[in-house]
């Protein structure tokens, strides 16, 4: 390890990207310091933890910290945590959040990436893959219902009468 906690003008005074191993912090302080240097810098700040529960923990204390922060996003890139021959896919919840990193990244100016190390190690779908398969929808657009209704269908959403989950979508009327 090389610095236990890095002062910000030390971050601020390099030209290249750092590298910084910080340790020895308890509780919730690693997260404030992480959420002021990110506050102070100029470029994206990536936090790599052990695990998928190390991973909820930061982004819970990092998104605390920053809540008030101009422009400080936090992403968080959870690993898939099923096993390459499993039966099952991935929690809808898991599913989502990768794909709001995934979308948000190749613009991603400042803010804190938290990301598991396995997570890391996944091979990532092609940016333009990612952008062309995109739907956004603005509030007080106006969209053609039964087009968006194909798009969603195409996209692998579930039409179900009520929406429980990520991933579902129902139809009521013009709504």
């Amino acid at each position: 390890m090389t610095h236990l906690f890095p002062s910000v003008t030390d971050l601020d005074n390099r030209t290249s990207n750092p590298t910084e191993y910080w340790s020895e912090g308890h509780g919730a302080v690693r997260s404030l310091a992480i959420a002021e240097a990110a506050t102070r810098a100029n470029a994206p700040f990536l936090v790599i933890c052990d695990n998928n529960e190390s991973v909820e923990v930061f982004r819970r204390e990092i998104g605390y910290f920053c809540h008030h922060r101009e422009g400080l996003e936090v992403l968080t890139l959870p690993d898939w945590e099923t096993l390459p021959y499993d039966n099952f896919s991935p929690h809808q919840d898991i599913i989502s959040d990768r794909l709001r990193a995934l979308f948000y990244l190749p613009n991603f100016k400042k803010g804190i990436l938290v990301v598991s190390i396995t997570s890391l190690m996944h091979r990532f779908p092609p940016k333009s893959y990612v952008l062309a398969n995109t739907l956004l929808l603005k509030i007080g657009q106006s969209v053609k219902l039964e087009k968006l209704r194909e798009q969603l269908i195409s996209a692998n959403y579930n039409l179900c009468e009520t929406v429980y989950e990520h991933g579902e979508f129902a139809v009521r009327g013009s709504i």
